[in-house]
Parts: C-alpha cells; sequence; structure tokens
C-alpha cells in the first residue's frame, strides 16, 4: 500500500533554484502533451476500426452471427441443456474473436507508432522535452498513461473531458532518482543532477522523522515520489511502500461505524455483545464552534478594512485560525479512525462497514449539523488506508434508515429522544423498550453491511 508524506525542502545551493522552476514548467508542458498524443492514438484506433475493409467485414459478420445465436438461446427450451451450453460455448468463442479484432487494431497502430501504446507517452515527452532528466520522463510517462487509462472509458462516454493539466504540477520522479542521506543530526535528500536539500521537520507532530530515518535504515521502502513548489516553498511528495500487516480475522465478524450526536462515533459488532463510544461531543463540536465564532468575528470586522492599513494583519489573524481549525480536526479524525480500527482489531473483525453519507441531504438537521462542523470524508479516507494496512476490508452502505431501523428484528421503530430508540414490533424482544440510539444504529449497520456483503 502506498502511503504519502509531505515533507518541508531547504534547497542548499540557491543558484539551483531557476533550474528547478524551469523544470516545473517543462513538467507541466510534457503532462499535457503527452495526453493529447495518447488522446490521439485512441482516435487514430477508431479510425482503423471503422475504415479497414477486412475489419469492418469481419465485425459485422461476427455481430450478425451474436444476434442469431442470442436468438436461438432465448427460444431453446429450459429442458434442452446440451444444446443451449452448446450454443453459449459458440457465443464465447465469438466474442473472444470480435476482442481479437481490437488486438489486430492495436498491432497496426504500434506499427505505426513504432511501439506500444504504454510507451507511446515517454517516447513523445524524450522527444520533445529532452532537456528533462530521464528519470522524470519515465515517471511522467507512467503517471500519464496511468490517469488516462482510468478516464478514457468516461471520456467516450462524454461524461468527463480529457484531462488537463495546470501550471505548477509537482514534478514526479522514480525512485531511484533521489535518496536521503544523513550528516550530523540533519538529513538531507539528493535529487537528480546532485541537486541537494535539508529536510525541514520542525516540530513534526506526526512524527515524519521517525519515518524517514527508517528508510535510512531500510526498514522502509519508497516509491516513484514528487516535488512540490507552493508559495514559494518547496515540499517533497513521499511515496512510502507501507506493506499490509494481515491478522487473524474473522470474515465473519463485521464493526459497524455510526455518527453521533452525543458521540462522534459509535462502534459495535455484528453480534452487538461488544460495542463503545468513541469521542464526546464537548471534544469535537464546543471548542470548534468556539473557533468559528472567532473567525465570524474577524470576517466581520474585515469588512470595515476593505484595504491597506489594518487589513493584513487581519488577514493573518484569520489565516492562523483557519489553520487552527483544520488542524484541529485532522488531528480529531486520526485519533477516532485509530480507535475505530483498534476495535476493529481486538474483536477480530474482518470488516468495517460505514454509511455512505455523498448525499446526505436528504438526513435530519443534527445529521446535517455533525457533517458540517466534521470533515466526515476525511475521517472516511483514514479509516480505509489504516483498515487496509491491518488486513480489514472497508464496506460502505446506505445511510436510509439506519437509525430507525431495530437492529434485533429489522422493523421500523421511534427514536423517543436523541439518544433513545424504542422497536414498535410487538414480536421482537426490544418492543417497547427503550435503547440506545446509536448502539441499534451501529449493530443495524454491522449487521446489515455482512449480510449485504
Amino acid at each position: 500500500m502506498i502511503l504519502t508524506r509531505k515533507l518541508k525542502l531547504e534547497l542548499i545551493d540557491r543558484d539551483n533554484l531557476e533550474y528547478l522552476y524551469n523544470l516545473n514548467y517543462l513538467t507541466f508542458k510534457a503532462y499535457n502533451t503527452a495526453v493529447n498524443a495518447l488522446y490521439f492514438s485512441s482516435l487514430f484506433k477508431d479510425i482503423i476500426f471503422d475504415s479497414d475493409k477486412e475489419i469492418v467485414e469481419k465485425r459485422k459478420e461476427i455481430i450478425q452471427q451474436l444476434k442469431s445465436i442470442d436468438e436461438e438461446i432465448f427460444q431453446a427450451k429450459d429442458e434442452d441443456k446440451e444444446n443451449k451450453d452448446e450454443l453459449k460455448r459458440q457465443k464465447t468463442y465469438l466474442q473472444s474473436m470480435y476482442k481479437s479484432l481490437f488486438r489486430d487494431v492495436q498491432k497496426t497502430a504500434e506499427e505505426f507508432y513504432g511501439g506500444s501504446e504504454r510507451n507511446l507517452a515517454y517516447k513523445i515527452i524524450n522527444k520533445d522535452y529532452s532537456e528533462l532528466p530521464s528519470y522524470i520522463k519515465a515517471a511522467i510517462g507512467a503517471d500519464v498513461y496511468a490517469n488516462y487509462k482510468s478516464d478514457i472509458g468516461q471520456i467516450r462516454r462524454g461524461e468527463i473531458s480529457l484531462r488537463t493539466y495546470r501550471k505548477g504540477i509537482p514534478i514526479p520522479f522514480m525512485k531511484s532518482a533521489g535518496k536521503f542521506i544523513k550528516e550530523d543530526d540533519n538529513i538531507f535528500f539528493q535529487w537528480v543532477k546532485g541537486i541537494k536539500f535539508k529536510i525541514i521537520f520542525g516540530r513534526d507532530k506526526s512524527a515524519r522523522q521517525v519515518e524517514v530515518e527508517r528508510i535510512l535504515a531500510c526498514k522502509l521502502k519508497i516509491s516513484d515520489s514528487k516535488i512540490q513548489f507552493k508559495n514559494k516553498k518547496i515540499f517533497l511528495l513521499l511515496a512510502i511502500n507501507q506493506s499490509i500487516d494481515k491478522k487473524e480475522l474473522d470474515k465473519n465478524i463485521a464493526v459497524g461505524v455510526d455518527l453521533g450526536i452525543k458521540y462522534p462515533a459509535y462502534v459495535s459488532t455484528n453480534s452487538g455483545i461488544q460495542h463503545k463510544h468513541i469521542g464526546s461531543y464537548d471534544d469535537l463540536f464546543k471548542l470548534r464552534l468556539q473557533i468559528q465564532e472567532r473567525k465570524k468575528r474577524l470576517q466581520k470586522n474585515l469588512k470595515y478594512a476593505s484595504g491597506g492599513k489594518g487589513r493584513k494583519k487581519k488577514l493573518k489573524a484569520l489565516n492562523r485560525i483557519e489553520t487552527k481549525e483544520r488542524n484541529y480536526i485532522r488531528t480529531y479524525n486520526h485519533s477516532i479512525s485509530k480507535e475505530i480500527v483498534n476495535f476493529t482489531l481486538q474483536n477480530k473483525a474482518a470488516n468495517i462497514i460505514i454509511e455512505d453519507l455523498s448525499g446526505f441531504g436528504s438526513r435530519d438537521d443534527n445529521k446535517k449539523r455533525v457533517l458540517r462542523n466534521w470533515s466526515y470524508f476525511e475521517l472516511q479516507s483514514m479509516i480505509k488506508y489504516k483498515a487496509e494496512l491491518k488486513g480489514i476490508k472497508v464496506i460502505e452502505i446506505s445511510p436510509k434508515y439506519t437509525s430507525q431501523t431495530c437492529a434485533i428484528c429489522g422493523e421500523r421503530g421511534d427514536r423517543d429522544t436523541q439518544n433513545s430508540f424504542v422497536c414498535s414490533n410487538p414480536e421482537c424482544e426490544n418492543f417497547n423498550q427503550s435503547v440506545n440510539a446509536d448502539y441499534n444504529a451501529s449493530f443495524y449497520i454491522a449487521k446489515t453491511g455482512l449480510e449485504k456483503k
């Protein structure tokens, strides 16, 4: 699994700065040149597929035969199993023949370009941007090709346009292009053309230095990474190849996660026996709401400082508050996600079930308020990558009625209060009994998610 770490760099020889900025500019141009070449390659193959007489005739013949076989399969009687199986075998063979036409087109295109489509991006970059080091050209080619193959289906369907790359895009490079060096108490990163950077860890609350030390000790491996220029600062976007620490987990055990009002997260196993709340309302919302109130007051005051004297100072204060709020919620999400994964491991569960809240507009006002004041999708991504590192599968389910359905019988119930759920099914063992609403929801999520897996 690949994890990205952002490290601040300090350029040792400032004379290299102009060269670095030029690399950044050439990288931006190379990306767009390469993606245009790949798109032209696709159009060229389409032209061959639609204009080569031999291929067109073969395609029409195969399509007609497939239609005929589909009709025979539809009309064949259920008891005539042997005939149906033979028709299906013929259909599979014709489908493979149809795919072979694409391979013929691919071969013709490769003969025209003098190589495979995978290498086309690199060949174009190598021809037009010879100033770029080979480590960078190869990384751009691989990145563009991967993105293009991911997008081309949607491009053909008209769902998205061809990807374009903006100025300032990070410079990618192959992992062999850089190395860490430790000198005295400092750690340096040596890059292409012998360019040397000092790693600035600062207070390093995220233990980045520990990870770099492990790379130096050959305990962690790095992958192709990037150099980024942002606000006159330089950063290393270091890709770390993190091995998955697989535990002995039970595929029949799942942990459901529910966002609540009283507790930011409530977790329960699909048996309902093990459960707990994580975090508290005061920790998550009260402090953040205080920060937001301070931000509103500053924004209001800025109306009376339209320019010049006083405005710059107030903008700095506003930026500090926004950074503080962002850092606080990110740290809190790290803490919550870590506890959720630890709870899952303690119960040897192989699955974590979470709600897909991408369309949460139909939820109640309280739920909307939770999501507005909490970067849920950031938490979701943290849960996913931390779970994957432990070999745990994360499953998303629809949030519809998860907080209004009894986890025991699956029937709808009532929430007398925000914290209380009462089942209205007379045949249920929990009928007319008040249970913790967040516990019931997480229990139901765990059961439902495992059943629909």
